[in-house]
This record gives C-alpha cells, sequence and structure tokens, in this order.
C-alpha cells in the first residue's frame, strides 16, 4: 500500500515538473529580451547623444566657412581693386611716357632753334660790332660828336644829326632783336628742362607707386590663396561631419528597430 501511495506521489512529482518548465524558460528568455532591450536602448541614447554634438560641432563648423566665405570675398575684392589701380597707374605711366618723349622732341627741335639762333646771334654781334666801328670811328677816325661840330651850317648839322639818330636807333633795333632772341631762347629752354625733369619725378613716382601696388597685390594673392585652402578644408571637415550624422542616423534606426522587434518577442 505504501509503495502504491509513493509510486502515485513521485509520478504527480514529474508530471508537475514537466508542466512548469515552460513557465520557467519562457520568463528567462523574456528576462533576456529585456536585458537586450535596455542595452539597445542605451546604445540609442549614447548614439543619439554622439548625433547631437556632431551637429552642434556641424553648426559651428557651418558657421566658419561662412565666415571664411565672407574673407575670401573681401580679399577677391581687394584684389579686383588693385588690378585696377594698378592698370590705371599703368596707364598714367604710358601716358607720362609719351608726354616725355614728345618733350624730348622738342627739347630736340629747340636745340635746332638754339643752334639756328646763336648763329644768327653770332651773326648779328658782327654786324654791331661793324656798325660800330663804322659809327663812332669809320675810316678816318672821326667821331660822331667831331662830325656834328664840323657842319658848316645849321641845315648841315641837323642833316648829320638825324643821320646819327637813324645809325643809333639801327644799332638800338638790332640790340633789340639780339637781346630779345637770346631771352626766348633761354626761356624756352627753362621751360622745357623744367617739364622733363617734371616728367622724370612723375614717371619715377608712377613706377614706384606700381612697384608698391604689385608687392601689394602679391601679398594679398597668398592671403587669399591661404584663404582658398583654408576654406577648402573647412568645407571637407564640414562634409566629413555631414557623413558621420548621416551614420549615426543609420545606426540609431537599426537600434530603433532592434528595440521595437524584441518589444514585440516580449
Amino acid at each position: 500500500m505504501k509503495n502504491k501511495i509513493y509510486i502515485k506521489v513521485m509520478t504527480l512529482l514529474m508530471a508537475l515538473s514537466l508542466t512548469m518548465m515552460p513557465v520557467f524558460k519562457t520568463a528567462a528568455h523574456a528576462q533576456n529580451l529585456q536585458e537586450q532591450s535596455d542595452e539597445l536602448k542605451k546604445q540609442q541614447e549614447e548614439l543619439e547623444k554622439k548625433q547631437k554634438e556632431a551637429e552642434q560641432k556641424k553648426k559651428d563648423q557651418a558657421k566658419d566657412v561662412k565666415n571664411l566665405e565672407k574673407e575670401q570675398d573681401k580679399l577677391e575684392s581687394d584684389v579686383k581693386t588693385l588690378n585696377n589701380n594698378i592698370a590705371s597707374v599703368r596707364s598714367e605711366i604710358e601716358n607720362a611716357q609719351e608726354e616725355y618723349e614728345k618733350t624730348n622732341d622738342d627739347i630736340a627741335q629747340l636745340n635746332d632753334d638754339i643752334a639756328k639762333a646763336e648763329a644768327d646771334k653770332a651773326a648779328m654781334y658782327d654786324r654791331m660790332k661793324e656798325q660800330i666801328v663804322y659809327t663812332y670811328e669809320r675810316d678816318s677816325g672821326v667821331s660822331m660828336i667831331s662830325m656834328l661840330f664840323e657842319s658848316g651850317s645849321m641845315s648841315e648839322f641837323l642833316s648829320r644829326a638825324e643821320y646819327i639818330i637813324a645809325i643809333q636807333n639801327y644799332n638800338d633795333s638790332i640790340l633789340e632783336q639780339y637781346t630779345g632772341i637770346v631771352e626766348e631762347i633761354n626761356s624756352k629752354s627753362k621751360k622745357l628742362n623744367q617739364k622733363q625733369s617734371d616728367l622724370e619725378a612723375y614717371s619715377k613716382t608712377m613706377n614706384d607707386k606700381q612697384d608698391e601696388l604689385n608687392k601689394l597685390l602679391g601679398v594679398t594673392n597668398q592671403k587669399l590663396d591661404l584663404k582658398n585652402a583654408e576654406l577648402a578644408t573647412a568645407q571637407t571637415d564640414l562634409n566629413e561631419i555631414d557623413k558621420e550624422i548621416s551614420g549615426y542616423k543609420q545606426q540609431v534606426a537599426q537600434i530603433e528597430a532592434q528595440v521595437t522587434a524584441a518589444n514585440i518577442a516580449m
């Protein structure tokens, strides 16, 4: 009797054990899924945090790119202005050079005029000497005063006086012409020499200014090249940040799908 009871109890316990095993197994599986879900959510939070940081980094980088573009535009404008200034100075130099060459031609012509005037001056000087000799000494060595006092009558005296005055006026006229030629030559020569000197100084000033502008243009172009390289690097960094953000978004989407699947499985 006791054996029968023992057998019945053992049979009941085995049946009960077999009934409870799926329950224990299901509970363990659910706990495992919950742990996986919690871990996935934790990873999702970390990725979302990194994505947020990357988006802020992108915002800052985009701001830097915009500032660099403004600086680039400013440098490009400076280069354009400098090129225009150089072109203007170069035009002024060319005009000054043309004027300088024209002045040289005028000086060459003036030198010819001076040579001719010098010849005329020498000829006038000789005529004046001859006239002085003829008038005041003559071949007999008689002076004008002596010739007047040797007049035989008043009419002869007046006639000789008029003759002397006419000769004197002629001499004065020659002297006046001679003096006028010399003064004109000296005046023209002085003006042209001054003009040539001014043009040389102006040309030097323009050349110096062009050299200065060329140096400034070179420096500005170097700055522009550096700014272009800096902008290109910044733009590349911005593109890399975009790729980083896209990667974070893709990973977050994958984790969200895994969490959803885990929740369904529970």
